[in-house]
């Protein structure tokens, strides 16, 4: 509290100085105007009245701008304004700083995943090799890459020609994913949508789908640029519908 009551005290002491020198101008002014000066002082009482207009005004602007500003510093003096002023303002910034954190996290879909422009996949631009299978060869042919790897499982009844087919890519424990990395699973034109966005959780991200026949899957990691493939096909654990089909 006394630290606090010494600060506005410094402030006033400021503002009183600036409403002295102009109080000071003013006089000196009237003496000039009454004849009260010599004429030969002219030049120089000229130059001492802007001087001293600026230097009260702004002390008097310093005074009332203290609430807004942590310091000020002209003409080799600085004026430091209190710690109650500065930790306003570095609140003010750590609540900005979340605000743009939680933003950043928060910028999603209304199903979860990340709204973000990124940078299309490589492997869309390459040529599609096989018309059944378009993904095949497009997205570098390896499952596991730069600490990534995409893996799949299979589940479902051998009466049922649909299989739930388990996508996961995951992360290596050295690969530091942030909350706004997803992955983005490239799946059979047959797909609707036939690319789905997944974000990580814990280092894996996991898409869950209904599937029969078999089909190369492309992924893509655009924080990372990182492309995995996977053919369901060529799995020695995929059901007889997906490796036949």
């Amino acid at each position: 509290m006394a630290e606090r009551q010494t600060d506005q005290i410094d402030m006033r002491i400021v503002r009183y100085a600036g409403y002295l020198i102009l109080l000071i101008v003013i006089i000196l002014m009237g003496l000039q105007i009454g004849g009260g000066l010599r004429s030969e002082f002219s030049e120089k009482f000229s130059s001492f009245v802007i001087s001293g207009i600026t230097l009260g005004v702004g002390l008097l602007v310093i005074s009332e701008l203290a609430p807004w500003v942590r310091s000020f510093s002209a003409g080799g003096i600085s004026l430091a304004f209190g710690e109650e002023v500065s930790s306003k303002f570095l609140g003010l910034e750590d609540r900005i700083a979340k605000l743009e954190r939680s933003l950043t996290q928060q910028s999603q879909h209304s199903d979860g995943h990340p709204a973000i422009e990124t940078i299309r996949a490589p492997g869309l631009d390459k040529p599609i090799k096989f018309r059944n299978d378009r993904h095949k060869g497009r997205f570098g042919g390896k499952s596991s890459q730069s600490g990534f790897s995409l893996e799949a499982s299979f589940s479902g009844s051998r009466l049922s020609k649909w299989v739930t087919v388990v996508l996961k890519v995951s992360a290596d424990q050295s690969i530091l994913i942030s909350p706004t990395d997803f992955v983005e699973f490239h799946l059979h034109d047959t797909f609707n949508p036939e690319i789905m966005t997944v974000a990580f959780h814990d280092g894996v991200a996991e898409l869950s789908l209904l599937a029969f026949g078999g089909f190369t899957v492309g992924v893509w990691i655009p924080t990372h640029l990182t492309e995995l493939e996977l053919d369901l096909s060529e799995m020695p654990n995929a059901p007889r519908v997906i490796r036949e089909l």
